[in-house]
């Protein structure tokens, strides 16, 4: 059968069988893998407490005819998720759901792993504001989407091709970008957009996690920026990633 070893993301993990759970990771050398932790649900398990979401561990695995299997793991490193707060926990469940539905089975990203535990780190920070996860929320999914091929083009009409002027601007989800106002007839599913929020979802596709956790933004560009960032995750994956409701955004 064989085995290896790697090391990852524990993103989250389901009941499988009757005292078995389901594990899916995301590691750097084979992307995301989901495993089975056979006994993990028993109370005595050895695996179950190095096997919680937000965890970084060392894993030995067997391989298996459907699902390989963890026979031992490791705590590297660990989130201290008993300190966040609700919204920053509901917000990590989340984007580890949409790193799930969004990536394939062992296909390797190294860049998505270390977003994946730079999302998390930021996370992490006691005193987690409302301003601070929304930029985060955008920064992740918006890179996420950018590594999987799904960026978005903020810089011309994507019907045209013209340089975008003045005036009515719409972000297509069908088109993945902007459409001038000449062009909204060939708009397909999509949103109006205002010039603060085109110019802060450029600066988020641009700039790092901590030059954009310094940008202040009025609520109503924060607002339509989280709007805008959803509505396109939910397009592109096709199911609802329900940052909305996480982030109190109507």
């Amino acid at each position: 059968m064989g085995s290896y070893s790697t090391q990852g993301i524990l993103l989250k993990h389901q009941p499988y069988r009757e005292a078995d759970r389901l594990v899916t990771v995301f590691t750097k050398e084979f992307g995301r893998l989901t495993m089975i932790a056979r006994g993990s649900r028993k109370v005595l398990s050895k695996l179950a407490g190095n096997l919680q979401p937000f965890t970084v561990a060392d894993l030995t695995v067997v391989r298996g005819r459907t699902f390989d299997i963890i026979t031992a793991a490791e705590v590297v490193a660990q989130f201290r998720v008993s300190s966040w707060k609700l919204p920053a926990l509901y917000l990590a469940g989340r984007f580890s759901d949409i790193v799930c539905n969004a990536t394939k089975d062992r296909q390797r990203d190294v860049r998505v792993y270390e977003l994946v535990l730079e999302v998390f780190a930021a996370l992490s920070v006691p005193a987690v504001s409302v301003g601070r996860l929304h930029a985060i929320a955008w920064y992740g999914v918006w890179r996420l989407l950018t590594y999987l091929g799904y960026g978005p083009h903020m810089h011309a009409c994507t019907a045209c091709k013209r340089g975008l002027e003045e005036g009515r601007i719409l972000f297509s989800y069908q088109r993945g970008g902007l459409v001038c106002g000449q062009c909204h007839a060939e708009r397909g599913t999509g949103r109006m957009v205002s010039a603060n929020t085109i110019k802060l979802i450029r600066f988020v596709c641009r700039h790092t996690l901590p030059a954009l956790l310094k940008v202040r933004a009025a609520s109503t560009t924060r607002n339509e920026c989280t709007v805008v960032t959803s509505e396109y995750c939910n397009y592109t994956l096709e199911r609802d990633c329900k940052l909305l409701s996480v982030l109190r955004v109507r």
